[in-house]
């Protein structure tokens, strides 16, 4: 038929004989349907992208649904370096300097690896260098915190805010029932898998400014 477009046969049965404008009319109404599947399609990549991926951070909502709240042995940190009372400042300096890390867990023996005490950068930093105490035989155990706010593998992330919160600590010491460390969790290994209103919320108690020993709990507010 002239007029109509080869490519689109079925539009005959839809076409009065000689109308000119026909072509540009099935044209447009090709191009609508076209854009209506294009817009499905995008949206359903859309709520795709939205739902849970593998190694995504996962709020508190995500873990219920999956089962029950995460433990604290699902994101503690599980290899460890420690050290001794005994040992020497510069020691635990180096061994900080060479894991990376902020804090260290002062054990009676690193293969035994029970639980004394734990000690941090800012110790070195305010209670030894701060005082001129720094000297090449310095020990651990002049600087370290002796009770630290521990918690049990088996406890919930909430609960292990909340004594990051009360002792305002960035690191705690996870022991089993025998006093043994069997790793230590963060206030990084928290935020990669809670929601961004509990990470600010602990964030800002942690960063409360305090003069007083580490570890030692907030005092009730009356």
């Amino acid at each position: 038929m002239e007029g109509v477009p080869q490519f689109y046969p079925e539009a005959t049965l839809a076409m009065p004989p000689g109308d000119p404008g026909a072509d540009r009319r099935f044209g447009y109404a090709r191009y609508r349907d076209m854009t209506t599947v294009t817009d499905q399609r995008r949206r359903t990549r859309i709520e795709a992208s939205a739902s849970p991926r593998r190694g995504a951070p996962v709020g508190r909502a995500t873990t219920r649904a999956r089962g029950g709240l995460m433990k604290v042995q699902d994101i503690m940190s599980k290899t460890l370096s420690c050290c001794a009372a005994t040992d020497t400042l510069q020691k635990a300096a180096q061994l900080m300097k060479e894991q990376d890390v902020g804090a260290i867990p002062v054990v009676n023996d690193c293969d035994e690896r029970k639980l004394l005490g734990i000690i941090t950068d800012r110790d070195i930093c305010m209670k030894v260098v701060a005082q001129g105490n720094l000297t090449s035989t310095a020990m651990v155990s002049e600087a370290m915190t002796s009770t630290p706010a521990t918690c049990r593998p088996d406890e919930s992330i909430e609960g292990c805010e909340s004594l990051m919160k009360r002792h305002q600590v960035r690191r705690i010491p996870v022991v089993d029932l025998g006093g043994v460390c069997v790793g230590i969790v963060s206030q990084a290994d928290i935020a990669l898998r809670d929601t961004p209103e509990h990470i600010k919320d602990t964030l800002a108690a942690v960063s409360q400014h305090h003069a007083r020993p580490q570890g030692q709990p907030v005092a009730a507010s009356a």
